[in-house]
């Protein structure tokens, strides 16, 4: 478990150093270009803006992101392991 937490730290602390912090939105109106814009991965997010956790509303929006991280990171596991026990 100490293990499995180092490295998803680790990946957090990369994916904030190869983002740059462009923490832009993109436009989907802006048609094929929208899929090519920069954006900011979740865990990159929640590393650059961990000093926020108190104030009410930001906190609250980065306990969902970490929750969003988790759902999907636990449904990729769940899906890998049901495809590889066929």
């Amino acid at each position: 478990m100490v293990l499995a937490t180092a490295r998803a730290l680790g990946e957090a602390i990369m994916l904030s150093m190869v983002s740059d912090r462009s923490g832009l939105l993109p436009n989907p109106l802006d048609g094929l270009t929208f899929f090519f814009e920069p954006t900011r991965p979740l865990a990159a997010t929640i590393v650059d803006n961990a000093e926020g956790l108190s104030v009410e509303p930001f906190g609250q929006t980065i306990y969902a992101f970490a929750a969003v991280l988790l759902v999907s990171s636990a449904f990729l596991s769940f899906a890998g392991w049901a495809a590889s026990n066929r």
